[in-house]
């Protein structure tokens, strides 16, 4: 389950089976939290009423990092790594286990890596803000 506060405005999720957009976030000191409008208790991740659990992280895929304009990789030995276009600007590239490589930006293409794994979209997101200042654009089906 995803914590609230893992969520920021404009990540991706899973909304019962749909993609959605986080556009309000309400981390209030009650025993729920909103996001986009809709009340989730914060234990269980279901909505107050008690239905069902209504969001969860959309896992990183092959799709996902071609819709975020990673290229990947072209023989066997590097199928399931996908390459920064240059356009990522720190991102190196992003391996289908979840590992992530950083740009060294003081030598040309040193990949460095980081040792984090991430497993959602929201997370991959997250971590392009907080190295780039900019959201990670979905560069086929830009909103």
């Amino acid at each position: 389950m995803i914590k609230v506060t893992d969520l920021r405005i404009n990540n991706l999720i899973n909304y019962r089976g749909a993609e959605m957009y986080v556009y309000s976030l309400d981390r209030g000191g009650h025993t729920f939290f909103k996001i986009n409008d809709i009340a989730i208790n914060k234990e269980t991740g279901c909505t107050i009423d008690g239905g069902e659990m209504v969001y969860s992280g959309i896992p990183i895929t092959a799709e996902w990092l071609g819709r975020f304009g990673f290229i990947r990789g072209e023989n066997v030995a590097n199928r399931n790594v996908f390459y920064s276009t240059g356009a990522h600007k720190y991102i190196y590239a992003v391996y289908l286990d979840g590992e992530v490589s950083l740009r060294d930006v003081t030598s040309v293409c040193t990949e460095v890596f980081t040792g984090v794994k991430i497993e959602f979209v929201h997370q991959l997101q997250n971590m392009y803000f907080a190295l780039v200042g900019e959201e990670l654009q979905d560069v086929v089906n830009a909103k």
